[in-house]
């Protein structure tokens, strides 16, 4: 019964964050420790995960649309090398967690905050491509130090920066997670090539309940209701952060 109630987890945070173009590994590694999963084999599982998931959300938010790859190229390729040197960089998780926490936290409260343009489509703006190259690098940077895929920093930055609406923005972070999580899978398979057997469960799942909640986040919810979703999800990434 165990391994289905956890398939079930993972199929639910996976929609969830798919629904607003996040793959969900920090909701997999909580969702992991929760049920006593091997630590050594957690980053390599959440990876794996978010790499399906980034790629169903991929498909579904560029399906029929792919012009706007270029922009994201200029934001994932700076972020890969980063990424990786981030992955080298030794931060005392009792500095970098509550700092991650908190910046996950307020970008939440920003994103519900009443605005003016709430709910404004902004989509096909274009974003600036040295910034969009500076911004790859150091969120590629952040994500190396966090053992993320970074999308969960990408997203409201594209939204606080007015880059990009809450449905343009999951366009864009689907496939910058996608690149970001293969850097991440392969360096850990580098060095730890040690994957739970559980995946073979997990991975369709995760599959399953990423295609619901991209679609659904394509298709019917409305830009609004994407912030407070996304809101929900980094305030729950935050904390998670302060827990750990």
């Amino acid at each position: 019964m165990e391994p289905v109630v956890l398939a079930l987890l993972i199929a639910i945070v996976a929609a969830l964050y798919a629904s607003v173009g996040l793959a969900g590994a920090s909701g997999y590694l909580a969702v992991l420790a929760l049920f006593g999963v091997d630590p050594l084999a957690m980053k390599g599982a959440s990876l794996l995960l978010n790499g399906f998931v980034a790629l169903v959300g991929t498909w579904v938010f560029h399906s029929g649309s792919w012009d706007r790859l270029k922009t994201v190229a200029a934001i994932a390729l700076p972020a890969v090398p980063m990424a990786f040197l981030g992955g080298l960089i030794h931060v005392p998780a009792e500095i970098y967690l509550p700092v991650v926490g908190s910046l996950l936290i307020l970008s939440a409260v920003r994103l519900v905050w009443p605005t003016g343009d709430e709910g404004e489509d902004r989509g096909g703006m274009r974003i600036p491509i040295g910034a969009g190259i500076a911004l790859g690098a150091v969120i590629g940077l952040a994500a190396g130090l966090t053992g993320t895929g970074g999308g969960i920093f990408l997203l409201p930055a594209l939204q606080l920066l007015g880059w990009a609406d809450p449905k343009e923005a999951a366009r864009l972070v689907a496939p910058f997670v996608l690149v970001s999580s293969i850097a991440g899978l392969t360096g850990y398979l580098c060095s730890t090539p040690h994957l739970p057997i559980g995946l073979v469960l997990w991975a369709p799942a995760a599959i399953v309940g990423g295609m619901i909640g991209a679609r659904a986040g394509r298709d019917r919810l409305n830009p609004t209701m994407l912030r407070r979703v996304l809101a929900v999800v980094l305030v729950a990434a935050g904390i998670r952060l302060f827990i750990t």
